[in-house]
């Protein structure tokens, strides 16, 4: 529960200040500061959202109720697929069972798989199940998340992502044998992450900033503005009121490389598991300075904030 509450308070609330702003007045400020905002709202939402099931999990425990993980390190994947298999895992469970796979394996799609084989040759028309499925799946999410043009675009722009990455998997094994790029290459995999990261974010804010046409008019001002910050103020305007926001958004800065490093450590097993092995004086101290933080700092960062973003969902 404690290290929800750090993800929560330190960060997302932190970063809720400086996202508003940018996005409220996009046009004012450089295609940088955008983009910088872009980028924060994706850190953003994911300290809120999984800190949010963190204190959940936490408080279930308490009751003697083991809630399954919502989220699975998301921001490491390798693909836009993959990051949503990691990515609010419960929802995704339940739109593969009851709408990807029903409409998938329906008697209908067979048959519509059936005519595009033989126009469109075996390896297409053995697509065409799963892509129908997944663009009403993706429909259906964004459906979910909003009733607007924004949220329906959302969706099946990530649909569309999914879609094309499988039909053009042939193609990228080409390329990669053309290229002698390895798989097992550490540089590879980042270079896979980075662009998983980016096109998520790019697609995240699209119903974030408001309308549709506020969020592709976000977009395109980090395309066509090309005017570099000259100080911290121009490039982050939000820092510029005091003194006490500086230090929140310091405080920020240091959650999140705590929060990549404690995601580094996930891949070789359980952060808590090995937390419980050290000595109780040491683990006393761990979270009674974490607590005090919390109400030193976090308390009045989250002063006036809203609730959690998914409380609207």
């Amino acid at each position: 529960m404690v290290w929800g509450f750090v993800k929560k308070m330190l960060l997302a609330n932190v970063l809720a200040h400086h996202v508003t702003d940018i996005f409220a007045n996009y046009g004012q400020y450089s295609g940088v500061t955008a983009l910088l905002g872009a980028f924060m709202y994706s850190v953003q939402i994911y300290a809120d959202f999984s800190g949010y099931m963190d204190i959940m999990c936490g408080l279930c425990e308490i009751m003697g109720i083991r809630l399954t993980e919502n989220f699975c390190r998301p921001y490491f994947s390798k693909s836009i697929a993959e990051y949503w298999r990691r990515w609010h895992i419960s929802l995704g469970e339940w739109f593969k069972n009851y709408i990807y796979y029903p409409i998938g394996l329906s008697k209908w799609n067979r048959k519509l798989a059936k005519a595009a084989r033989s126009k469109l040759g075996k390896r297409f028309g053995d697509t065409v199940p799963a892509s129908v499925a997944l663009v009403l799946v993706w429909l259906t999410t964004g459906l979910w998340h909003g009733a607007s043009w924004a949220y329906i675009v959302w969706g099946l722009v990530n649909g569309l992502f999914i879609i094309a990455s499988m039909w053009m998997e042939p193609v990228y094994d080409r390329l990669k044998k053309l290229c002698r790029i390895r798989e097992d290459r550490w540089l590879w995999r980042a270079f896979q992450t980075v662009r998983t990261f980016v096109l998520v974010t790019f697609i995240k804010v699209l119903p974030e900033v408001g309308t549709l046409s506020q969020g592709l008019g976000l977009i395109g001002h980090i395309f066509t503005d090309h005017t570099l910050p000259t100080s911290l103020g121009s490039l982050l305007p939000y820092l510029a009121g005091s003194s006490a926001r500086k230090i929140d958004f310091i405080l920020a800065i240091g959650t999140t490389l705590l929060l990549f490093i404690v995601s580094l450590l996930q891949r070789k097993g359980s952060v808590r598991a090995r937390f419980q092995k050290i000595p109780m004086p040491v683990k006393v101290l761990v979270l009674n300075v974490t607590v005090i933080i919390l109400v030193v700092f976090g308390v009045e960062a989250s002063w006036g904030e809203e609730a959690f973003l998914y409380a609207q969902f």
